[in-house]
């Protein structure tokens, strides 16, 4: 097999080094993600039901974000810019579904 002139790659194989800029995101994006595998299943039960009252847009279409989505999109914004996460207050789900309450609210 005859190999490529130029290895992929770019203009003539050449990378840019991603920037500070962008290697902060994607490590604030790694570490948010690594939170959510360390919320308990009352803790993500929780971010559910608070993600069942947001929307997003995305390519002009309006769609519910998942618990975790909603998670990495509050959390993710806030470690980018250096603040702790923010969790959600537990709640008892079996009043929650009594009440017909929407979503627990977030601790301070």
């Amino acid at each position: 097999m005859k190999s490529p002139e130029h290895p992929k790659g770019g203009k003539r194989g050449k990378r840019k080094r991603p920037s500070a800029a962008q290697l902060h995101s994607q490590s604030t994006f790694g570490n948010t993600s690594y939170g959510w595998d360390d919320r308990t299943e009352e803790e993500r039960r929780a971010w559910d039901v608070a993600a069942k009252e947001e929307r997003t847009r995305s390519k002009g279409r309006t769609h519910r974000l998942s618990g975790k989505e909603y998670y990495m999109k509050i959390n993710g914004t806030r470690a980018f810019i250096g603040l702790p996460p923010l969790p959600v207050r537990i709640c008892d789900f079996s009043q929650v579904l009594a009440e017909g309450e929407a979503s627990p609210t977030f601790a301070s």
